[in-house]
This record gives C-alpha cells, sequence and structure tokens, in this order.
C-alpha cells in the first residue's frame, strides 16, 4: 500500500511540474529567456573544440587526411556556433578564425605532414594567444595532444 502511495504522489508531481512547463505555458518573453540560459556556455563548446583539436593532430598524424578535413570543419563549426551563443565572444573568435588556421586547410589538402605540423604550432599559438587575451592564460595546449583511447579510429 506504501508504494502505491508513494507512485501515486510521484505521478502527481510529475504531472504538476507539467502544468508549469515554461515552454507550454511560459510567455514569449520567458521561453526566450530561458532558452538563452540552456545555450552552452563558452567552457561547454571548448571542450568540443579539445576534442577536435585532439583528433585533428592524430588524424594527421597517422595518414587519416580526410578525417583530418572532418576535424577541422567540424571545430570551425563549433567555433561558428559559440559566436551565436555568447556574442560578447565573436570578436575574438572571429580573429582566432581569421588567424588561427592559417595553412591547415592546404595542409590537409596536400597531405603534407610538415606544413600540416607546422600549421598545428600556429593554431596551438593562436588557440593559446586567445585564451590570454580572454583572461584564460591558464589554459595551455599540448604540442602533441594525448593519444586517444581508440587509436583504429584513425587506421
Amino acid at each position: 500500500m506504501k508504494w502505491i502511495v508513494m507512485t501515486l504522489a510521484g505521478l502527481l508531481a510529475c504531472s504538476a511540474a507539467l502544468a508549469d512547463d515554461w515552454r507550454r505555458e511560459g510567455s514569449d518573453a520567458e521561453k526566450l529567456e530561458q532558452l538563452i540560459r540552456a545555450m552552452p556556455n563558452t567552457a561547454a563548446l571548448m571542450l568540443q573544440v579539445g576534442d577536435r583539436y585532439n583528433n585533428l593532430y592524430w588524424a594527421a598524424r597517422q595518414g587519416q587526411w580526410e578525417y583530418a578535413g572532418y576535424q577541422l570543419a567540424e571545430m570551425q563549426g563549433v567555433l561558428r556556433r559559440n559566436m551565436v551563443t555568447r556574442p560578447g565572444r565573436a570578436e575574438d573568435l572571429q580573429a582566432f578564425m581569421d588567424d588561427g588556421f592559417e595553412g591547415m586547410e592546404a595542409a590537409i589538402e596536400a597531405r603534407n605532414d610538415e606544413l600540416f605540423l607546422r600549421a598545428f604550432e600556429h593554431m596551438r599559438g593562436q588557440c593559446m594567444a586567445c585564451h590570454a587575451a580572454s583572461g584564460y592564460e591558464f589554459i595551455r595546449l599540448p604540442a602533441q595532444p594525448p593519444r586517444p583511447d581508440n587509436p583504429a579510429l584513425y587506421e
């Protein structure tokens, strides 16, 4: 009997929560405010950029140039998304986009390891310059990212 009462109480609580669902019942202003609050912050998006950074490096180092190009495009997409979700960072991010990837597309297209390493080091330096300009100079990127847990992705 006790579990029936608890189950009913839980169902009532859930239905009450649904009745107060801002997505359905909120004003347009409330909906907009909640959606803005739900957008990922820069730190969340930078975790995605970091994963792409690592994958870009290892894909190229293992000769998986198509996958490296994909990682580069995805990294750029995340940065463009960050410009939308955090417009206060858009200027710094655009400056990085304008210079940070210099030589990277050409290196990937040429499938040239030496050019890639040069472009990667340039990108890494620009990443850290952007971090410093944003007050996050303590975020440093390794010259050689950690090897992925699943190197078979690149083989």
